[in-house]
């Protein structure tokens, strides 16, 4: 099964033309979304997966949720966050995205500048 395109923001919402996977919601509000394949007897359905990332009031910014993403969705990530630097915290919402942590806990570990919160079962899957 192809790559599914990302959806489009609302027709009113003005899309920075650069960024192809984060679309900015309202200001310092981001949200992208990705394939995400279920599979049973042999049928896949892209039943799709999304996170999020708010800018704070300081310039840092929270990354709501985390999922496994592309190549090129990754690269946005890393060009707003000037490659993690400015995170300042992952929020895990729902346990659908336990999936995604140990992908992007690699990518950008917790660390003194950076926290990880989670629900309990979140707290099972092992980060360090």
């Amino acid at each position: 099964m192809g790559q599914s395109m990302p959806k489009q923001p609302p027709p009113n919402i003005k899309r920075d033309s650069s960024l192809r996977h984060f679309f900015e919601v309202d200001r310092g509000f981001w949200n992208c979304e990705q394939e995400f394949l279920m599979k049973k007897h042999g049928i896949s359905v892209d039943i799709g997966n999304h996170m999020s990332l708010c800018r704070l009031a300081n310039g840092r910014m929270v990354a709501i949720d985390a999922i496994t993403l592309t190549d090129s969705a990754k690269a946005e990530l890393d060009w707003l966050t000037l490659d993690g630097s400015l995170l300042e915290a992952v929020v895990l919402t729902h346990p659908f995205h336990t999936l995604g942590i140990a992908w992007f806990h690699e990518r950008y570990p917790s660390s003194p500048t950076c926290r990880w919160y989670g629900c309990p079962r979140h707290r099972k899957v092992p980060f360090d």
